[in-house]
């Protein structure tokens, strides 16, 4: 019932508004959401790999990395549900070039590829790692702050809350899976475009 009141408050504030979204605004709020929800699980998904190459007694400051330990933790059940997720996310989302918006669109989507695609398969030593994660979500920031300016308000809000369910549906899976021991099916939704 919980969850039902925010999508009746939602379908409310859209006839308010008069009437549903465009194809370019869903492609905007789809674009904001998979950003959203890349970036969180990357970051969850970075804290595990430097988690488990320091318990394999891993040289983070070195020059390259053994990257096994991470590897290893990808075949856990919680590493299952983190990389089945990401996995969703690694081709961009297609944009119609029609749309006025889209460049913005398609660069936000861009990234947020390239950074779930580089936390399946990180490289390198831990440094430059963190190095291409941190500038990643910093071009991710800066295309969200430019995708949000001029985008309808409620655009953002459904953006928002979608991003807020999808993150907490992630993670309720990696603690189920933490918990059982198996790896559950990834959020419903997960990786999907407009």
């Amino acid at each position: 019932m919980r969850r039902a009141i925010p999508g009746v408050l939602f379908s409310l504030f859209l006839v308010a508004c008069g009437g549903g979204p465009t194809p370019e605004q869903e492609a905007t709020r789809q674009a904001l959401v998979n950003a959203g929800v890349v970036r969180a699980a990357v970051i969850h998904l970075s804290s595990k790999y430097e988690e488990s190459l320091l318990a394999a007694g891993a040289d983070l400051g070195g020059d390259s990395m053994d990257w096994q330990a991470a590897a290893a933790y990808r075949e856990t059940p919680e590493g299952r549900v983190a990389t089945q997720f990401l996995s969703g996310f690694t081709n961009p989302m297609p944009v119609d070039a029609a749309f006025k918006r889209a460049a913005e669109i398609g660069e936000l989507a861009k990234l947020t590829s390239e950074l779930a695609s580089l936390a399946l398969q990180p490289r390198g030593s831990w440094a430059a790692f963190i190095g291409e994660t941190y500038d990643l979500r910093a071009r991710i920031d800066q295309a969200l702050e430019t995708l949000q300016k001029g985008t309808k308000a409620h655009v953002l809000i459904a953006a928002r809350q979608e991003t807020n369910i999808k993150t907490s549906a992630y993670t309720d899976s990696l603690t189920r899976a933490r918990t059982q021991g198996e790896a559950p099916k990834a959020p419903e939704g997960a990786g999907k475009t407009p």
